[in-house]
This record gives C-alpha cells, sequence and structure tokens, in this order.
C-alpha cells in the first residue's frame, strides 16, 4: 500500500510542476536557459553562460526550494541543492530537464519530501520548503550530529574550511561565535565537520572513479559499480 502511496505522491509532484509551468508559459525565459540534468553518480546545472556545476549524490546535505514574492514577472521558484564540500548549485524552477531531475531526486534521495514540492509549487511568498536532509545519526558514536540550524549553507562550509587549515580549535572557537551554542555541542558539531560518520577516519577513494569509498577496506564503489573482491575486476551487474 505505501509502495502505492509513494508512487501517487511522486506523481503529483511531476504534474504540479508541469500545470504551474504551463501556467507561466509566457515567461519561461530566462528560467528555460539554464539546464539541470542527473545521472546515476551526479547531477549538474549550467546557466545561460555556459558555465557547469556538478555534485555528486554522496556528497549532498540539503535540498530545498525557495520561493519568493517577485513573480509573475520575474522568477520566483529556486530549487537549492547544498553541498558538503561547496558552494550551493542553484537553479530557477522551468529550468530546461526540471522534471527529469526531480524524478532523479526522488529516486536518490531516502525520505524525498515529495510533497514539500508541491506545496512549493504553490507558494507566492518568501519560503523555503525543506525536500530532503542527511541522516543526522552518526552510527559510529550512537548519536546524532547537531543540527545547529542557525547555521547558513556559507557559514557551515567556512567552519569545515578553517577545521581543514587551521585546525580543530579555532573552528570550534569560530562555530561557538556564530551560532552561540554550548562547548560540548560545537566539539561535537566540529568533529563530524556536521556531517554524521565524518570524522572517524578519512574518506577513501575509489581506486577507479575516484568517488568516496563507504570505507577504507571497501573491495566495490556504489558510484562506478567496480568489484574488486579478487584480482579479477569486475562490474557488478554485468553479465
Amino acid at each position: 500500500m505505501w509502495a502505492w502511496v509513494l508512487v501517487i505522491t511522486i506523481g503529483v509532484a511531476a504534474i504540479a510542476i508541469v500545470i504551474v509551468r504551463r501556467g507561466r508559459s509566457g515567461r519561461l525565459i530566462p528560467e528555460s536557459l539554464f539546464t539541470v540534468a542527473a545521472d546515476e553518480w551526479q547531477i549538474s546545472v549550467s546557466d545561460p553562460e555556459g558555465n557547469e556545476r556538478n555534485t555528486t549524490w554522496s556528497l549532498i546535505e540539503r535540498v530545498l526550494i525557495r520561493t519568493t514574492d517577485e513573480g509573475p514577472f520575474l522568477p520566483d521558484v529556486f530549487w537549492i541543492v547544498e553541498p558538503i564540500d561547496k558552494s550551493a548549485l542553484v537553479f530557477p524552477g522551468g529550468s530546461t530537464g526540471e522534471s527529469d531531475v526531480l524524478r532523479a531526486l526522488q529516486a536518490s534521495l531516502p525520505g524525498f519530501r515529495s510533497e514539500q514540492v508541491i506545496a512549493a509549487m504553490g507558494s507566492t511568498a518568501n519560503q523555503e520548503f525543506l525536500l530532503w536532509e542527511r541522516d543526522s545519526y552518526c552510527s559510529r558514536c550512537g548519536r546524532d550530529v547537531p543540527r545547529l540550524n542557525n547555521l547558513n549553507h556559507a557559514q557551515k562550509l567556512e567552519i569545515r574550511r578553517v577545521r581543514d587549515i587551521t585546525g580543530p580549535i579555532a573552528a570550534i572557537k569560530l562555530l561557538r561565535e556564530i551560532s552561540g551554542c554550548d562547548l560540548k555541542t560545537a566539539k561535537a558539531w566540529v568533529h563530524h565537520a556536521g556531517v554524521a560518520g565524518q570524522g572517524h577516519e578519512p574518506l577513501t577513494p575509489c581506486p577507479f572513479c575516484g568517488q568516496p569509498l563507504r570505507a577504507s577496506q571497501a573491495k566495490q564503489c556504489r558510484f562506478c559499480r567496480n568489484d574488486w573482491h579478487t584480482s579479477d575486476v569486475r562490474r557488478l551487474g554485468a553479465e
């Protein structure tokens, strides 16, 4: 039963986009000059000047839609994809490839909130709709990494940068100055860089595609699907 509910919700979200886009079809410029695409490894955004930015699924921290009250004569719906290691990928609603990327988000990010997409499509106010967020539970620590929702994406990136370059003490101090959190919370956040599962061991890259492995001793990659448990390297799913 729940599978059917999910299918219906996904379908309604896609239909909502189509209806809203048709209702705004007279102003799809400049929105449609942006191009978005997704495959099994990454999502990419190209602006009207041809500049492309991308991030892999494993590095996405949050996905949201921001709406404004500037429509209908200006773009008023914006998708925001926030990676843990770089500035956000932003593209307007109505971008070429939007519906395909929505389906990829729904398929690639467990727990994606399609109902929030529907809500965002009906908004004409200055609002943010959280569609997906990484799990905060760290299985290695057995507890949640603090969310610190008063931090914006740029501040998180700066604290991570300070942690990597200057060290955790400077990062903890900066985090407390920005967020006002207590020392224990700041230590927990900085130790993980705000991401569950990190802070325990360095991410080991796949020797074939360079994407991070789930563990340093892993013998197969979930991105390129290569398996090297034996001396004969094979691709999972290949005959």
